[in-house]
């Protein structure tokens, strides 16, 4: 009962979950896009449909399709009879609502394509997301061999208290911690280590009995150079499941 507790108050203290940073970048058919410029006119296309979309209580995807503006992203059209001859605005653009729009997509398009080339995107997103799992064995081999001497010990500590180890401690806070920023160096189990680790797991937001149960077995994995022989590869949660 005091962790269900622990974790009702955590609940209720959360800040609401942050809006994902370009959420542009996320328009179906990125993968076909080549150039910044390209991706200037995506993110003005985008921001205008999700606009009018938020304004008018219709969702974006059917007040203009993502293959639209992937279409428009990839012309050269100068008017609206060029913009309806694109395969997908004919395909897409039907009804009277869809239809009504079509200036406003030529002129979001348009302005788009007189952007300063400093105003342009980046191709990449900067991100503060940790890179993925399946390439820390070679490009950080610390790392690797923190989180595997982790997942091992958290794995004894949820046997014995009978829950599954993703109520123990959320995977990402793991690979957090074991990833330490890419510093990719021994840590010697002190004080001072199980301290630091313990500011992490409550700056991240776990609860005081996670602290309790997972903080040593974290410290104590970040002394160790070599990681353990995994039965299955160690991998994202999101990976396994795909």
């Amino acid at each position: 009962l005091p962790w269900a507790m622990q974790d009702f108050a955590a609940i209720l203290k959360s800040p609401p979950a942050q809006k994902r940073k370009e959420p542009w970048r996320k328009t179906s058919g990125m993968h076909e896009i080549k150039s910044r410029y390209q991706l200037a006119i995506i993110r003005q296309l985008w921001q205008k449909r999700d606009e009018i979309a938020s304004s008018i209580d219709l969702a974006p995807g059917r007040l203009l399709s993502d293959a639209v503006i992937i279409a428009l992203a990839k012309s050269n059209v100068k008017n609206r009879d060029e913009f309806m001859k694109l395969g997908e605005a004919k395909a897409r653009i039907r009804n009277e609502i869809q239809k009504s729009y079509i200036e406003t997509w030529l002129e979001t398009f348009l302005a788009a394509q007189s952007l300063e080339q400093e105003q342009w995107p980046e191709l990449r997103s900067k991100s503060d997301s940790l890179p993925p799992v399946k390439i820390w064995k070679s490009k950080f081999p610390i790392a690797y061999a923190h989180l595997s001497h982790a997942k091992a010990k958290l794995s004894d500590i949820a046997i014995n208290l009978n829950i599954p180890l993703e109520n123990l401690i959320g995977p990402e806070l793991v690979r957090k911690i074991c990833f330490d920023q890419a510093n990719e160096q021994l840590q010697k189990m002190s004080p001072a280590l199980l301290s630091r680790v313990e500011t992490q797991l409550r700056v991240n937001g776990a609860r005081e009995w996670q602290i309790e149960k997972c903080s040593p077995a974290l410290a104590e994995s970040l002394g160790q150079a070599q990681p353990l022989p995994p039965s299955a590869p160690i991998q994202d949660e999101t990976e396994a499941q795909e």
